[in-house]
């Protein structure tokens, strides 16, 4: 269930420019400063990290679910995936202001805090890994 080199690539390149990207839209954006080119490279990146999480379905995913490991932080990483996916296409569509509001501090907290997130997965596989007794 490992990722082959290329997922890996795309899947922690994609990752970084959307965190960093987003990151610095956040802390630079201010009311009279427009940062359109910072969007646009987060747009970009958003797009491919989706064919990247499309591709992990079939392969990671899908093994992962049937092995029953890392349930609990894979689903919140698809569950943190789609929801930034639902409010970043909130964000470029909606026309309500208020709705707007809410819609950009669920992607910022989530996008920001996805890391962490990629984090608690990849720790609880390898502690799992290192306790495993032999014949198990």
């Amino acid at each position: 269930m490992k990722l082959t080199p290329g997922q890996k690539i795309w899947f922690y390149n994609t990752g970084w420019i959307l965190w960093i990207s987003g990151g610095a839209w956040w802390i630079f954006h201010r009311p009279g400063l427009s940062i359109p080119w910072l969007l646009a490279i987060h747009g970009a990146a958003a797009m491919i990290f989706l064919v990247v999480f499309g591709v992990l379905i079939p392969t990671h995913i899908k093994k992962g679910r049937a092995a029953g490991k890392n349930l609990a932080s894979g689903h919140t990483l698809i569950a943190v995936t789609v929801g930034l996916a639902v409010t970043g296409y909130g964000l470029y569509y909606s026309g309500n202001e208020t709705l707007r509001a809410w819609t950009s501090a669920a992607h910022s907290i989530l996008g920001l805090g996805s890391p962490l997130l990629i984090a608690w997965h990849l720790f609880f596989r390898r502690k799992r890994r290192r306790f495993r007794r032999p014949g198990l």
